[in-house]
């Protein structure tokens, strides 16, 4: 990307997955809980809006979602 100065998006959500799973529909993702509700909306509207560009600037893209699992040890 160094050679068209392109910058990859990035969009996180820092929220704890016990708290709010980005990945599941809205109410079983945040349980309803109102702060939960918001932040899943912030994320989804973030990750439109970089698609939408990503669509319109060059047709097509790649996203790659990546989140982790903690382990207790």
């Amino acid at each position: 990307w160094e050679k068209y100065s392109l910058k990859p998006f990035v969009i996180i959500g820092k929220w704890s997955r016990k708290k709010v799973d980005f990945n599941r529909e809205i109410n079983e993702g945040t349980l309803n809980h109102p702060q939960a509700i918001l932040a899943y909306q912030n994320y989804h509207s973030n990750l439109e809006k970089a698609l939408d560009q990503v669509n319109r600037t060059f047709g097509q893209g790649l996203l790659i979602d990546i989140h982790g699992h903690s382990q207790n040890k």
